[in-house]
């Protein structure tokens, strides 16, 4: 959830669609991830722009050839800190990561 935008009850405010900006009752609002190498974490290897919904939750489409490597996955939010995988996660064909647990 990011920070000012939670709105109790596992949701946070669809900020986007309140500002007339996205058409999507659920947008909340958008994020950077990046993908850090696992043995150099200064490094940023790849990044994407995705929207986070209301639910938290957001789909990240990173470039094949990262499939099978290992990475740290770092979010970052115009409002928010960094925040950073706690290990280095191995992706795949799909990965889902869960920044709670």
């Amino acid at each position: 959830m990011l920070e000012g935008y939670y709105n109790g009850g596992s949701t946070m405010h669809p900020v986007l669609n309140n500002a007339g900006i996205s058409s999507n009752p659920n947008h909340t609002d958008s994020l950077i991830v990046e993908l850090r190498d696992a043995m150099s974490p200064e490094t940023i290897l790849t990044t994407a722009s995705t929207i986070v919904n209301s639910t938290g939750l957001a789909t990240v489409t990173f470039p094949p050839s990262f499939n099978g490597g290992t990475y740290y996955i770092v979010v970052r939010h115009r409002n928010s800190v960094a925040t950073w995988s706690k290990n280095p996660v191995t992706l795949g064909p799909v990965t889902n990561y869960d920044f709670i647990h």
